[in-house]
């Protein structure tokens, strides 16, 4: 695992595209999960289907979502320390791009947006989430 203290200092800077931060947001009982891709530049999201809050299913959903993305877009993700990122390895081969584990301060950062779900919620029941 690579330190989010030895990333580009460019990230921090937020001014140029292709720095992105992710989260999953989990429904009721952990069956359903929806993830979030901010690009730190822009502050454009995009919400990723995740068919649970496994670690197999945030591989499969944020590479899917992060290789739709233009290659000169997806420089580097930051992510939290959920269970849903154990497989970070190999989430940063499949989407190309290097990970960095936020530190757990950094939920508070300007700019990020962490998505507030009911824990009643069945994230599972939005079609709009791709």
């Amino acid at each position: 695992m690579v330190s989010v203290h030895v990333r580009p200092p460019q990230i921090d800077e937020r001014v140029s595209p292709g720095d992105w931060q992710c989260d999953t947001t989990k429904g009721s009982g952990n069956a359903s999960a929806v993830g979030t891709l901010v690009e730190c530049a822009t502050l454009f999201v995009t919400l990723v289907k995740l068919a649970d809050g496994t670690a197999n299913s945030a591989v499969t959903g944020f590479s899917r979502a992060l290789n739709r993305i233009d290659a000169q877009n997806r420089i580097s993700m930051t992510y939290d320390h959920g269970k849903e990122m154990a497989a970070h390895a190999t989430l940063s081969d499949r989407a190309r791009l290097p990970l960095y584990p936020r530190d757990a301060s950094g939920y508070a950062r300007p700019g990020y947006v962490r998505m507030l779900n009911s824990t009643a919620a069945d994230c599972r029941k939005n079609s709009e989430i791709t």
